[in-house]
């Protein structure tokens, strides 16, 4: 996914729409919130401007009493801070 949206995805639209290609933005909601800020914070070259709207900024606290981690990466739950924005 994350490949799609910084990748893939602006080359899609830039292709099929008049837009200019120096100036974009990332938004999302909730979990979308966290993941735009993940891809903005790891790529301040390509995004003039950040959006999350309620994001779930520190995914790696426990949620409820269970840590996400432990529930997507049960292997090594280590891996998981590849993907919080907060770390």
């Amino acid at each position: 996914m994350y490949t799609y949206v910084v990748e893939e995805l602006p080359a899609l639209v830039e292709k099929y729409f008049p837009v200019k290609k120096n100036v974009r933005s990332v938004s999302g909601f909730s979990m979308g919130g966290g993941g735009s800020l993940l891809v903005a914070a790891r790529n301040p070259d390509l995004y003039k401007s950040c959006s999350a709207f309620a994001p779930l900024t520190h995914p790696s606290l426990p949620f409820c009493d269970v840590p996400i981690a432990d529930i997507y990466f049960k292997d090594d739950p280590k891996k998981f801070e590849d993907f919080d924005a907060s770390i």
